[in-house]
């Protein structure tokens, strides 16, 4: 472990050399025994950016983003960049990125609990920029055991990233349009300027005391 970690590159990157040190090894090993076989590893925490002492990553991996697509609205080229990033390490043309989000801002203890958090648009971005690059997502959605009270504002997210898998080019404000004229009927408008008056507020609101 010595000479591995790395505080000045913040919480997101201090012990990145050393854990993807770890996986580059293991990956490594099982590669010349299991060439066909991927190792999916996952860039998270106090290791989501990517090592520095590392040339390439071993052939075999495929590396796995923890994101918060919400947070596009305002983080859009970080996660590009960490992105492209990753891609150097990886063989190049290759398809070995992919995303665990979280769609969890209405599970039980969360402070957003009961807050609008709305990013179709956001969502729609995210998933046209991985088109050609990512393997898929992981998504982690709170849903109640008792009632579908989650959904409620968890579902307009779940709906356009489902949409966007089948058709990452897809026109979300079409696609917008046509939801809350199905969905909400005559009270269409108003809900489609809440809805994107959530969107583009959210974080700022979010983040007030």
């Amino acid at each position: 472990c010595a000479g591995q970690a790395a505080p000045e590159r913040g919480w997101s990157g201090q012990f990145s050399d050393y854990v993807w040190g770890y996986v580059d090894r293991v990956a490594r090993e099982a590669y010349r025994t299991h060439p066909e076989r991927k190792i999916i590893a996952m860039a998270y925490g106090s290791y989501l950016l990517p090592p520095r002492k590392l040339a390439r990553l071993s052939p075999n991996i495929v590396v796995c983003i923890a994101q918060h697509r919400a947070g596009r609205v305002t983080e859009t080229e970080g996660m590009d960049t960490l992105r492209t990033e990753y891609q150097r390490l990886l063989p190049a043309g290759s398809r070995q990125l992919m995303n665990y989000d979280y769609y969890l801002s209405g599970r039980a203890k969360s402070p957003l609990r009961h807050f609008p958090v709305l990013f179709p648009r956001a969502a729609a971005a995210d998933l046209a920029a991985l088109k050609g690059i990512s393997l898929g997502d992981y998504i982690e959605v709170f849903r109640d055991q008792q009632q579908m009270g989650a959904f409620a504002l968890e579902h307009l997210n779940l709906y356009v990233t489902g949409r966007c898998w089948w058709d990452a080019n897809l026109d979300v404000e079409a696609l917008l349009e046509e939801y809350c004229r199905l969905f909400y009927g005559p009270a269409r408008d108003e809900m489609r300027a809440f809805i994107a008056y959530c969107e583009a507020n959210g974080p700022a609101l979010r983040r007030e005391p």
